[in-house]
This record gives structure tokens, C-alpha cells and sequence, in this order.
């Protein structure tokens, strides 16, 4: 009924113009194409709209999930840059302490390497790769730790050797320029007793200053004390000299 009214209305104007009849039908056949046209377009279009809102969906839909990714993104980069302040915080701390122990640490360092030449032969070479390490200052900070733990195990063998008896094989002087092979019997740091290997005039040593001095003095009580420390004989008491200093309290 929508296209009867045109169509009626285009053959009226053609027979009032003195068109014949195929003239008429072949207009009505063109306009009915045009219209077709005209509907397949409209349907076309609307089809490319379905399909481009179906895309803008898509792409809004895409776009809230890059919008979380991103606020959850940001929350996670701030809570590492909190972390991130509060490890160097830390670390600036911790840097701080270390350079307030370097000045402590070479003064502890100072009087190891001052004790160290008045140590026992036998406990000197003991600290000798402790002594190597510490005998030039701190001057890193990566340094210290290496340096505390060296300084730490040279007072664990220190008072080790202290707190014990000790026999060796050692080379205390004797007259100057006289080198001889002594057994020695250390009594901790306190006291020393020595007997040459061809079994001469025995010496007492004691620490002083710098080093230990050693005097001739009983050769047989230390000579027996040496043959019990070493097993040559069964254990007994032998009396041996000993220097004690006593200073008062001030």
C-alpha cells in the first residue's frame, strides 16, 4: 500500500504529459529499484552500527580491566616505593653505626698489634695471619666486619693460650746474638721456663714491655718440670720460681 499511492501518482503524471503505458512501467520499475536501494542501504547501516557498538563495548569493556590492572599496578609500585624508603633508611642507619665503630674498631686494633710483639713465640704464630690482616688501618666500611670477627678470634686464642699450659719448641733469646732451640714451658702468659736442647743451663722468662725476658737460674727443678709436662716421667710436684707484681688499688 506505501508504494501503490506513488506509483498510481507517476502514472497519472505520465499519461497527463502523454507517456504511453511502457514508459510508465519502466519509471515505476526504476523507482522500485531506487527505494530497494535505498532499504538494502538502511539495512547495511544499521547492521555496521550493531556491529561498531558491539565494538565499542568490547573496547569500554577492555578498558575497565586496563583501568584495574593500572590502580592495582600503582598500589603495588607504592607499596614497594614505601619498602624501597624504609630499606634505605634502614641502610643509611646502619651506615651511620658502622662509621661510628670504624674509630672504636682501630683503636681496638691499635692495642692487638701493640700486645701482639709481647706474645709467646708459640702464640704469636698463631695470631700471625690475624696480625697480617689488621697491621694496615680500616679504611672501608665493607672492612669491618671481616675485621671485627679477626679481632674476635685472636682474643678467643688469646685466652685460650692464658688460661693454659703449653709446651713448644721455641727460640727465646739468650745471650745477644745466640740463637738456641728451647723446650718451653709456658704457665698461660704468666711465666715461661726453658732448657736448651743439649740440656744446659735452664733459663725463667717473664713478660715485660715489650717482649719476655729469660734468666738463668734453677736448671735442674725446670729440667724435671719439662720431663713431666712432655710424659718423660710420671707427674709429681716440682717446685719452680715465679714472679708475682702486686699493685694496689689507687
Amino acid at each position: 500500500m506505501k508504494c501503490l499511492f506513488p506509483l498510481l501518482l507517476l502514472a497519472f503524471c505520465a499519461i497527463c504529459v502523454g507517456a504511453d503505458v511502457e514508459t510508465c512501467v519502466r519509471l515505476c520499475g526504476e523507482l522500485n529499484t531506487i527505494r530497494q536501494a535505498e532499504v538494502d542501504a538502511k539495512a547495511q547501516w544499521e547492521e555496521q552500527r550493531l556491529a561498531l557498538e558491539g565494538e565499542l563495548a568490547a573496547a569500554k569493556a577492555q578498558l575497565a580491566d586496563v583501568l584495574i590492572s593500572l590502580s592495582a599496578l600503582e598500589k603495588e609500585t607504592a607499596g614497594k616505593r614505601t619498602s624501597l624508603e624504609a630499606i634505605e633508611k634502614e641502610t643509611a642507619q646502619l651506615k651511620a653505626r658502622l662509621e661510628g665503630v670504624i674509630p672504636q674498631l682501630r683503636a681496638a686494633e691499635k692495642a692487638f698489634l701493640k700486645q701482639y710483639i709481647s706474645f709467646p713465640q708459640p702464640l704469636a704464630e698463631k695470631l700471625a695471619p690475624i696480625w697480617q690482616k689488621l697491621k694496615d688501618p680500616c679504611e672501608s666500611l665493607e672492612d669491618v666486619p671481616d675485621r671485627l670477627a679477626a679481632l674476635l678470634s685472636a682474643h678467643a686464642v688469646i685466652r685460650d693460650f692464658a688460661g693454659k699450659v703449653t709446651l713448644a719448641t721455641a727460640y727465646p733469646p739468650a745471650e745477644k746474638g745466640n740463637l738456641r732451640e728451647y723446650d718451653v714451658l709456658y704457665l698461660g702468659l704468666a711465666s715461661a721456663y726453658a732448657l736448651p736442647k743439649d740440656g744446659s743451663e735452664a733459663a725463667y722468662g717473664q713478660p715485660i714491655g715489650g717482649g719476655w725476658t729469660f734468666d738463668a737460674t734453677l736448671t735442674k727443678p725446670i729440667s724435671r718440670a719439662l720431663d713431666v709436662a712432655s710424659g718423660r716421667v710420671s707427674a709429681e710436684l716440682v717446685p719452680l720460681p715465679m714472679r708475682i707484681s702486686l699493685e694496689e688499688d689507687k
